[in-house]
């Protein structure tokens, strides 16, 4: 076959296709809204914790929504781009400390406030889509 000794298209034709699938997982709108969903719902829930008296019922529920949102929306993100490393891992840890964490109520606001900034800022590179950035950077390289 005429590709077997050009390895620059079989590298090129390789990325295409793991962007492709990328963009199957994350690219969807249905995935992105239903991320950004999640991590709503869960700083609601944990600004309700910190302002509100909820029952005692209502923090096993917690614990388990924000460590649940914050583990997919870390999974949206890292798909969505290696780059976000740092904040997947701060996510996970913050949903980790959520699930199995055993502290006073007086304790957990640190955490609390921290889930709300991580979940809040997670939410925020879901919100473009991705083919408009890809096509709006193309764009501008034949620009200049």
């Amino acid at each position: 076959m005429w590709c077997e000794g050009n390895s620059f298209l079989l590298d090129c034709e390789k990325i295409y296709r793991e962007k492709v699938e990328r963009e199957k997982v994350v690219g969807t709108k249905a995935v992105r809204i239903g991320g950004i969903g999640v991590a709503l719902v869960a700083c609601a829930f944990l600004l309700w914790a910190l302002f509100g008296s909820p029952p005692y019922a209502f923090f096993g529920m917690l614990k388990l929504l924000v460590a649940c949102a914050s583990v997919y929306l870390a999974i949206l993100l890292w798909k969505r781009s290696p780059a976000f490393a740092p904040l997947c891992l701060l996510l996970c840890a913050l949903g980790g400390i959520h699930l199995f964490g055993k502290m006073r109520r007086e304790d957990w606001k640190t955490f609390n406030w921290a889930g709300v900034g991580a979940l809040s800022i997670g939410s925020i590179p879901l919100m473009r889509d991705p083919k408009k950035d890809r096509i709006q950077s193309t764009q501008g390289e034949h620009i200049r």
